[in-house]
């Protein structure tokens, strides 16, 4: 072996990881493009048509009128690529393709292990799972959507918590609600994570609708209305008037086709008043438990939180637990138990088989199992919860007669 074969060999052994790193992305962007010309139900009849209108309309210029029912920032965005000279459907769906690299980046910056860098197999794990995960590049290239947007932002959000950066954390939940509303499932952590701590004020909260405020302020400055931008979660709220839609919660046994109105009448008010007692009370053993104190009880209450949200609450799609999907990965590789995987697969697996019904009608399973599956999920979260919980009171138990006696701990 010639000294630079061998120089060669010895710089990629040392660097395999990178290369690792590398070829994943490679092969995950390939998949995506596998799809790239796909256009989903939602591409032609929303995004594709939002584009269009934000061009002729002259791009930014566009973000004074009331087009899409999107939040203003994703508009913005969308009215940036109106400039670039490439097919819109391409520029969608490549927005939503970065969104998904920087989530899974900051998914192995928040699970890696203490005083571990990134160049590590469980770090390469981690990343190319969250890429390679059916459900994730199929919410982009597929169905053209843009659902890690706001969860990379909610993962940022958290990444900025256990750091104690809580302005920062805050500001990066800010932008997470102004790509999505759903990001507000992330609250009662926040609110917990604030109770807990004690370790900032509430005015930091403020940062929230500050973030509303600046990312509305295109759209205001070309002549869209307040009043307009005001209505748009509004209106996204109140538009379905179905207790569930398409996402396999408990409410699928509570409608028939033919008689969603009806029962969202019936039992709408009852399951958001069901979901803050249920929200309430977890909140309230995460206060007792200290469940903000380490990274992977944060993680693990946070994907409770966020699978409570799509369980209980009305009017689900079936994209609205994408945050719970990528946030129980994280905690299954922070965990590494055998109950935090199995979670893990049943909700990604429930959401996976869901997804490829619905976009490519191979895969046609009956709800009622899907929700079935989904229910055991919650089940063995819930338990994964208090098992812990139960843990760390028998931790600080012996931790205190310790200290009282003058034994270090």
């Amino acid at each position: 072996m010639s000294a630079i074969e061998r120089r060669v060999l010895d710089f990629f052994e040392k660097n395999i990881i990178w290369f690792l790193y590398g070829f994943i992305t490679i092969a995950a962007l390939a998949i995506r493009w596998q799809f790239i010309e796909w256009e989903s139900p939602d591409y032609i009849s929303y995004l594709g048509p939002w584009f269009e209108e934000l061009k002729e309309a002259g791009g930014i210029r566009g973000l004074g009128q009331s087009i899409g029912n999107y939040n203003v920032l994703y508009l913005f965005l969308m009215a940036l690529l109106t400039y670039i000279p490439l097919e819109p459907i391409t520029l969608i769906k490549s927005l939503s393709f970065l969104f998904e690299f920087f989530g899974a980046f900051l998914a192995v910056l928040l699970c890696r292990e203490d005083k571990k860098g990134l160049a590590n197999i469980t770090s390469v794990m981690i990343y190319s799972v969250l890429l390679a995960l059916p459900n994730v590049f199929i919410n982009s290239a597929v169905w053209a959507q843009c659902d890690f947007s706001y969860t990379a932002f909610v993962l940022l959000s958290v990444c900025f918590l256990l750091k104690e950066k809580f302005s920062l954390a805050m500001i990066a939940f800010g932008i997470a609600f102004c790509f999505k509303l759903q990001a507000i499932f992330f609250l009662p952590v926040l609110l917990v994570y604030y109770v807990v701590k004690k370790k900032f004020s509430i005015i930091n909260f403020l940062w929230w609708p500050g973030m509303w405020l600046l990312t509305s302020i295109p759209a205001l400055l070309m002549g869209r209305s307040f009043d307009s931008i005001l209505r748009i979660y509004k209106d996204q709220v109140t538009l379905y008037n179905w207790l569930t839609l398409s996402y396999p919660n408990v409410y699928y046994f509570f409608q028939k086709t033919g008689s969603e109105p009806e029962a969202y009448a019936n039992f709408s008010k009852m399951a958001i008043i069901l979901t803050m007692l249920i929200l309430a009370v977890g909140c309230t053993y995460a206060v007792k438990k200290r469940f903000v104190d380490k990274q992977k009880d944060l993680l693990l209450f946070s994907t409770w939180c966020l699978f409570t949200c799509v369980m209980f609450l009305p009017a689900m799609h079936e994209r609205y637990g994408f945050a719970a999907e990528i946030f129980v990965v994280c905690y299954a590789f922070s965990d590494k138990r055998m109950g935090s995987f199995a979670a893990a697969v049943l909700m990604n697996g429930v959401t996976i088989i869901n997804y490829i019904g619905m976009m490519f009608w191979t895969i046609q399973v009956p709800y009622y199992i899907l929700t079935v599956c989904n229910l055991a999920a919650y089940v063995l979260l819930t338990y994964l919860l208090l098992k812990q919980g139960i843990q760390r009171s028998n931790i600080l138990t012996e931790t205190v007669p310790n200290e009282l006696n003058g034994v270090p701990t």
